[in-house]
């Protein structure tokens, strides 16, 4: 863990240590063809145990105690619509602080979203992450920095 160089306060030294346990649990199930359902959960009890600042016992920064995720997608079988593909789901992040334990990074959950097709060995998709374009704030250090904003990205592909 680098922590504060105690003689230049400019620079930071590889000194301290952390203490991480927790617990991550994912599940998969498809209740009929075309339709598989994801979901995650993340717990983490992180604690800095050896330091030369005044930061034994403080939480890491930028690391939260929960996260969460769940996503679902289904692919068009055998109509019309056979190759199409759609998804969406939701990731949720715990609140987290800074290293001082000053201020805290407040939870927030963004959406995400995919179309995709396939046909003949060729595949097109449009992701789509942070779909409704939420402000929010995704980490603390020596300053707060906003999280990603909407993003879409294209792909296409063929496989042969």
């Amino acid at each position: 863990m680098l922590t504060t160089d105690p003689n230049n306060r400019g620079f930071q030294i590889q000194e301290g240590e952390v203490r991480s346990r927790g617990v991550e649990v994912e599940g998969k199930v498809s209740p009929f063809a075309g339709l598989t359902l994801l979901a995650n959960y993340t717990y983490t009890d992180a604690e800095v145990t050896k330091s030369n600042t005044n930061t034994l016992g403080n939480t890491p920064e930028n690391t939260p105690e929960w996260m969460a995720s769940l996503w679902g997608e289904y692919a068009f079988q055998q109509s019309d619509l056979d190759g199409l593909v759609l998804g969406g789901g939701m990731r949720s992040v715990g609140p987290s602080v800074n290293l001082a334990d000053t201020v805290e990074v407040p939870t927030y959950t963004v959406f995400d979203a995919m179309i995709g097709y396939e046909r003949n060995g060729w595949e097109v998709a449009l992701n789509a992450t942070n779909l409704f374009d939420r402000e929010y704030f995704a980490s603390c250090t020596y300053g707060c920095f906003y999280g990603d904003a909407r993003t879409l990205i294209g792909t296409i592909g063929y496989e042969w």
